[in-house]
């Protein structure tokens, strides 16, 4: 295979990210030999280092390469600027192809106005990597797409909210289980991560470039996506809350995207949960 294009023709994908929840479903849904797979450290025949990687030449880049880290802590300046870094380095070495940026709805003040105004450093770190693509589009050859997405579900998770969630539920001995914040807990939309594949191939089928929302139009809170979890399991436990918020943290999160996601927050949450239990 030249420059990874498979003898079919269809185009190379450059995907970061591909050890991560989101990549590694684009990963098995696109199809190992349509891909480029630059990682920190190889484990495999497929993936190669980010220095190896420049040396290919692509057709299309999904950059999903970040660390989610919302909350404030010690690792927060060095978080920021290997994000900012990866994306600069991207978009300097590479031309002549589309570039996807997988960004976020954090990147936003008033969701309802859509006005910009990041209330966290990840999502100050995403809207500058934004404005990196859109100023690189200017002065390359270099089509982009920011796709700004809600909190991602699906298969396969490791860590997170929702695979936290369904841990404290099976294990607890006592029958309660402790959740951070206040009943009934923030309200948050939330996507399956098959939609967000199924706008990526849209976007690139279409030629799509410029900044666009995706995801539900409704949003569930933490109690309801728990009594969703209990559901699932046929496991009654009983919610204590700590009481406690952090900075930058947005209790009500409800926007009208420009894509739809096909399924509901509530969809979304159910699948996923049924597919991690």
């Amino acid at each position: 295979m030249s420059n990874r294009e498979n003898t079919s023709g269809n185009k190379s994908i450059l995907l970061t990210g591909s050890q991560g929840f989101i990549g590694r479903y684009l990963k098995q849904k696109i199809g190992i030999s349509n891909l480029i797979l630059p990682v920190r450290n190889k484990k495999n025949d497929y993936e190669i280092s980010y220095n190896e990687c420049f040396n290919y030449r692509p057709n299309f880049i999904i950059h999903c390469a970040a660390n989610p880290n919302t909350k404030y802590n010690n690792e927060t300046y060095n978080v920021f600027n290997e994000n900012i870094d990866l994306t600069y380095t991207l978009l300097e070495k590479f031309d002549n192809l589309h570039f996807l940026h997988l960004s976020t709805i954090l990147i936003y003040d008033n969701y309802a106005t859509k006005s910009i105004g990041p209330k966290t450093i990840y999502g100050t770190g995403k809207y500058t990597s934004e404005l990196l693509c859109n100023n690189f589009q200017r002065i390359k050859n270099i089509k982009v797409t920011n796709l700004r997405i809600p909190a991602t579900v699906g298969p396969g998770l490791t860590h997170g909210f929702i695979y936290d969630l369904i841990q404290k539920i099976k294990n607890t001995t006592n029958g309660e289980i402790l959740l951070f914040g206040k009943q009934p807990g923030s309200y948050k939309p939330f996507i399956h991560v098959d939609d967000v594949y199924k706008k990526i191939v849209k976007v690139f089928d279409n030629k799509m470039y410029g900044s666009f929302d995706i995801g539900p139009d409704d949003n569930l809170s933490v109690e309801e996506i728990a009594k969703i979890a209990m559901k699932h399991l046929n496991k009654e436990v009983k919610i204590n809350w700590t009481g406690e918020s952090w900075p930058g943290d947005d209790n009500v999160i409800l926007y009208k995207s420009n894509f739809l996601a096909s399924n509901t927050s509530k969809e979304a949450i159910s699948l996923a949960i049924g597919e991690n239990i």
